[in-house]
């Protein structure tokens, strides 16, 4: 499993830099929605690829249904099933908002085109997806609550969350270069796969960072 992370640093001669958190903490809303709009605009820039006919070390952009490769997680503010969950929670104190928790977690994963398909690691991803955006009500919420008492916060007033997750089956883009390895699935080939020994893996790099995102406007 992975370690909670925070998102790599973006090398400015190819990305503009990302500012996550500051002095004061990080302003919910203005933080969400500027990333999001970042990483549309990062992966709009180049025409997409197919995985089948990607070379490594090439920055693409590739589009495809996220598959199981190991083992699953469950994101534990809502509970759900998926591959890899990002949350932050944030506290409104005498001196305005503060980040209070920022947790990252997950497996590798396969992502498949009608080519082929290539294995992501997340651990260091810039990632948005459309998922949980929210106020606590003051009211029973058990993933909510075990999840705030593992992080010794008692009370849910003055708190906003944030949960991204990436979910089994649903298609995502992902701008990055992958590097060749060898390919887990081979010893159960199945169709083209058989045809295949190595695959590539996108993990990230300073060169260039992998952003990931389930923007349907993006495909």
């Amino acid at each position: 499993m992975l370690e909670s992370v925070l998102a790599a640093p973006i090398d400015g001669l190819i990305f503009e830099a990302v500012v996550l958190a500051g002095s004061g903490g990080v302003i919910f809303w203005s933080w969400f929605s500027s990333s999001r709009q970042w990483i549309r605009r990062k992966l709009a820039r180049l025409p997409r690829s197919s995985l089948g006919v990607l070379q490594e070390n090439t920055l693409a952009r590739v589009i495809g249904t996220v598959k199981r490769l190991e083992h699953t997680v469950v994101a534990p503010i809502s509970g759900e099933t998926c591959v890899f969950y990002k949350i932050q929670v944030d506290f409104k104190g005498p001196a305005g908002w503060k980040t209070v928790i920022q947790e990252a977690h997950g497996t590798p994963f396969l992502i498949e085109d009608d080519t082929a398909y290539a294995i992501i690691d997340p651990l260091a991803a810039n990632i948005t997806t459309h998922h949980l955006r929210f106020f606590p009500a003051d009211r029973p919420d058990p993933f909510l609550d075990r999840f705030l008492a593992r992080h010794r916060i008692r009370h849910k007033h003055a708190l906003r969350c944030h949960e991204m997750r990436i979910e089994l089956g649903a298609t995502i883009t992902v701008l990055g270069s992958g590097i060749g390895e060898r390919d887990p699935l081979a010893a159960q080939p199945e169709g083209y796969r058989a045809e295949r020994t190595t695959c590539l893996r996108f993990s990230g790099s300073k060169k260039y960072p992998l952003v990931i995102s389930d923007d349907p406007s993006l495909r």
